[in-house]
């Protein structure tokens, strides 16, 4: 993707991995009710890699650099590996008539994420610890993934 930061147009490329493997548990307070209390983890595949590239020449007084000259910077961002999660639910597991719904949303928590800020080029020494704290701390917030969860269920034998 091309945009631009001031006049400078640059090309964005985004490789983002979205996935977990989940095992989740439901707890039911009441045996009449639909209501339940769901929880369990996640084994978090989720990684997004940016890199920014300058899209023609720049030029700083009389010089003039090609992109690959002036380089790429790259931000590298993951989660922790196992997410604990806990949520709330509606909806039963063995629906009472033919067809039932249920609804879950909850929170996964993996933690601050881990970021890694690379770079080449005229960019490299970008790349120092000064800027790499910045980035992370840019991110210390981030400690929560929601989850919402649409379940349909069908009753196969009476």
């Amino acid at each position: 993707m091309d945009t631009k930061f001031n006049s400078d147009a640059v090309t964005l490329k985004a490789n983002i991995k979205l996935g977990a493997a989940l095992l989740l548990f439901d707890y039911y307070p009441s045996v009449n009710s639909s209501f339940r209390i769901c929880f369990g983890a996640a084994y978090n595949l989720n990684n997004y890699k940016v890199d920014i590239t300058p899209k023609g020449n720049q030029s700083y007084g009389y010089i003039s650099y090609t992109p690959d000259q002036v380089g790429t910077i790259s931000f590298d961002i993951t989660g922790a590996n196992v997410a604990p999660y806990l949520g709330i639910g509606f909806g039963r597991a063995v629906p009472k008539h033919r067809v039932g719904v249920g609804f879950d949303m909850g929170a996964f928590y993996h933690g601050t994420p881990t970021t890694k800020l690379s770079a080449t080029g005229t960019f490299e020494p970008s790349a120092n610890a000064d800027n790499q704290a910045i980035v992370q701390k840019a991110f210390e917030g981030y400690n929560f993934y929601p989850f919402i969860n649409l379940k349909l269920n069908i009753k196969i034998s009476k």
